[in-house]
């Protein structure tokens, strides 16, 4: 319970106050209870959602979901993929049929390979991932034309002139693709012990009519999950009820590449907590937050589009940074959202068009008949996005590859997993004043169960000064909590901090007041926590149980408060009481990388891996490790300890491997540029600079690297270059390519040599030639 204290504030500070609620509604079930049909499995585990949150069996759920497309990933990755997907802190993956991967022409259907739609949700449900299945029929996602086949757009007009509407030629076609693609899906959906339990229709789209015209169809072919959704943008046309069968989910971007502006785009929303308690509450669309989308009252907010990055188009070269997607994701949840979602949390790479994956076609991979979206693009938005990549600068890149966002969400997901069903109860409180540079952006979400206190010190293309003197005051009826503590120093907030922290949060034996680090995960008995550099105070409420601390203690107010709590791998507090005990640990800061748990164990798992291990893959009994380059010998600790361990950690044996020194490439040029400087048109119907043209890259500059490769690694070519654009082929067939966006070694040119290898033979084996093009921009230009 909180706890009023020392009212004699010892050291002057700016506080910075909220008011917690002293009682949370019970939430609506009213317009939300029409979306559920068919959500009870075969074990009886039933899904549905009141008017906060989801809720699995009964128990809220928090959902951590991110975006993989399988048709961009060869199947033969499929498995392994999903696994950094699901140890990235993950427990759902969402994914998008795109029509024109499987009917590129019309009648000739195609599920094999990395388009085998049913063997990729076999595989996410055999590697414990739930699925939102994004069915289209147009989905967007830089695919061409949205996703419809060149066909649907014909000059005959087969599909008929209103696409997308409740046209009877345009839904004819529809009905033809949905029944094809439900015998694909059959024996999949949830309550058939299935992954999938929802299934999005169509997306961005505010006619709602249609949407009920497509899932009426999808229920004819019994394409029936759990829920059907939408994405909540555009606001829908008049006349949407209240009681819509479908679940409403939102987003929200660091940058926006579709723009026609060369500049940053800087979407300064959603680095605020604002927006959140207006969304729940359905109170806008309000001027104050151009950004914010109302919400029907009795619905939760979910997200789907969180930006795990941003893709960089021709005309809009995005450069993003890790912190972009950390805080952004930070004040969403802080703000209120129930269910985080990335678009996207693994980049892709586009498969080949099927009509020109021809040796010696003189269109082979042109840039007008790849199925990525482009100048050429019949329609849609034409964004001129790259031929093969679709990297997006997501956590784990185009080839698999982890960024920096990947371990810094991983913090914040590891913790949902842990405390979602306490977090799902919160309510949105916010704090702090307005959202200038000058204010501290914080807020609090509360539920009896706990309190959690986000703090966002970040803006991307600003730098916001340090916040200094800083103390909070909780108050919750009559008590008022202080954090930290009245006797402690006031806090600085330095620039670009963003964190979360435990208030009044249970513990297995008492509970914690309040911490300046971040609750991370939990297993039986043991409690971690992140460091926040620093800080270091935690304060226990122990009712009549008994503290072991390393830490200095005094008692004020009733609770324990530790000080100079330092980062180990030992506890730093134990507490007991009537045979039970619960030990905490700080783990360092630098820890954040180096933090995997196995969620399907019982109890949990939790492992600490060595420097430079790049993915610990639990598999029921057995841990794969995956390492970088430079590490020739492994540890990972995991607590609980294998049987007959002492202490919070066992040792797994190390493992000691063979050393490998990564072979040089030999690079040599072939071919000169044989083409002026380039002359960028501009599309007249969109606005945008037109990408270059197979001619223009005809003309450009062409390397030759050759590079012969060892057995026993996964390797991945980086091309650092200067230039406008490249791309990288083999045996005349394009791999990926890019648009220079400044990026150094994470983020820039790479080639997934092993990622791609099962689907151009010869990549691997012995000497491999790989060729580089790269047309001019105008001089001074790179």
């Amino acid at each position: 319970m909180l706890r009023i204290l020392g009212l004699v504030v010892a050291v002057e500070a700016a506080l910075e106050t909220a008011t917690l609620p002293t009682s949370i509604p019970r939430p609506s079930t009213k317009n939300v209870s029409n979306v559920f049909h068919n959500n009870t499995s075969p074990d009886n585990i039933t899904i549905t959602a009141d008017g906060r949150s989801l809720l699995v069996d009964g128990r809220r759920w928090f959902p951590v979901d991110g975006e993989l497309h399988f048709t961009r990933v060869p199947r033969f990755m499929w498995r392994e993929e999903l696994r950094r997907v699901k140890a990235g802190g993950l427990d759902q993956v969402a994914t998008y049929v795109f029509w024109n991967h499987h009917e590129e022409l019309r009648g000739d259907y195609d599920f094999s390979g990395r388009r085998d739609l049913r063997a990729f949700l076999e595989t996410a449900r055999d590697v414990g991932l739930k699925v939102l299945l994004r069915l289209g029929p147009w989905s967007h996602g830089e695919a061409k034309n949205g996703g419809h086949p060149d066909w649907v757009l014909g000059d005959d007009e087969p599909c008929g002139a209103k696409l997308r509407s409740l046209d009877a030629r345009y839904m004819a076609c529809v009905d033809a693709w949905f029944g094809r693609l439900s015998s694909e899906l059959a024996g999949l959906f949830w309550r058939d012990g299935g992954p999938v339990w929802a299934v999005q229709l169509d997306n961005e789209i505010g006619d709602w009519k249609y949407l009920l015209g497509l899932r009426e169809i999808a229920l004819s072919y019994d394409i029936a999950p759990a829920a059907f959704t939408k994405t909540g943008w555009p606001n829908p046309d008049a006349g949407y009820p209240a009681r819509y069968p479908m679940l409403p989910f939102f987003g929200g971007y660091a940058d926006a590449s579709w723009t026609n502006d060369m500049k940053d785009q800087i979407q300064a929303n959603t680095f605020e907590f604002h927006k959140g308690p207006m969304m729940l509450l359905g109170e806008g669309p309000d001027p104050t937050c151009p950004g914010c989308y109302p919400l029907v009252p009795g619905f939760p907010w979910l997200d789907v589009e969180m930006g795990g990055g941003m893709n960089s188009d021709y005309n809009h070269r995005t450069h993003l940074e890790p912190l972009d997607m950390e805080a952004l994701a930070l004040c969403t949840v802080g703000g209120g959202s129930n269910g985080v979602g990335y678009y996207m949390y693994h980049g892709g790479n586009n498969p080949h068009s099927k009509q020109h994956d021809v040796a010696g076609d003189a269109l082979r991979d042109a840039p007008n008949v790849t199925l990525q979206e482009s100048a050429w693009s019949a329609a849609g938005t034409q964004n001129p996005t790259t031929s093969s990549s679709y990297d997006y600068f997501a956590p784990l890149g185009e080839f698999g590859q982890p960024r920096g966002h990947y371990h810094g969400l991983k913090a914040l997901h590891l913790m949902l997993r842990a405390w979602g069903d306490v977090l799902a109860d919160a309510v949105p409180v916010p704090g702090g004043g307005d959202d200038g540079p000058t204010a501290l952006r914080w807020a609090a979400r509360a539920s009896p169960a706990g309190t959690f206190l986000f703090v966002n010190n970040y803006q991307r293309g600003a730098t916001l000064p340090p916040k200094t003197d800083v103390r909070f005051a909780l108050e919750r009826g009559d008590a008022t909590l202080a954090v930290p503590s009245n006797d402690s120093a006031p806090l600085t907030i330095d620039a670009n901090a963003s964190f979360v922290w435990p208030v009044d949060v249970a513990l297995p034996v008492g509970r914690i007041a309040w911490a300046t680090a971040q609750l991370l995960t939990q297993t039986d008995g043991v409690v971690f926590l992140l460091e926040t550099p620093g800080f270091s105070e935690v304060a226990l409420d122990l009712g009549s149980a008994a503290l072991e601390t390393t830490a200095a203690r005094t008692d004020e107010g009733g609770v324990a408060v530790l000080r100079g709590v330092k980062p180990s791998l030992a506890p730093f507090a134990t507490i007991r009481e009537n045979g039970r005990e619960v030990s905490l640990v700080l783990l360092a800061a630098e820890y954040v990388d180096r933090v995997w748990t196995d969620e399907d164990a019982s109890p949990r798992r939790v492992f600490v891996s060595s420097s430079g291990t790049l993915f610990v893959l639990p598999d029921g009994d057995r841990v794969d490790l995956r390492l970088d380059d430079g590490n020739a010998r492994a540890t990972l600790l995991v607590c609980p300890p294998p049987a007959g361990g002492t202490g919070v950690f066992g040792a797994v044996d190390e493992v000691d491997l063979p050393a490998l020194d990564p072979p040089r490439p030999a690079v040599r040029l072939v071919k000169p540029f044989a083409t002026p400087v380039r002359s960028i048109p501009v599309v007249k119907s969109s606005g945008k600079p037109r990408e270059p043209d197979l001619d223009d890259w005809l003309g450009a500059a062409e390397y030759e690297i050759n590079v012969t490769l060892p057995p026993g690694a996964e390797w991945r070519l980086r091309v650092d270059y200067a230039g406008d654009a490249a791309r990288v082929l083999f045996e005349d067939r394009l791999l990926t390519d890019n648009w220079y966006t400044g990026y150094e070694t994470s983020g820039g040119l790479e080639v997934g040599l092993s990622f791609l290898a099962d689907e151009n033979p010869g990549l691997l084996g012995g000497t491999t030639t790989l060729r580089r093009r790269g047309p001019r921009g105008p001089p001074g230009e790179r």
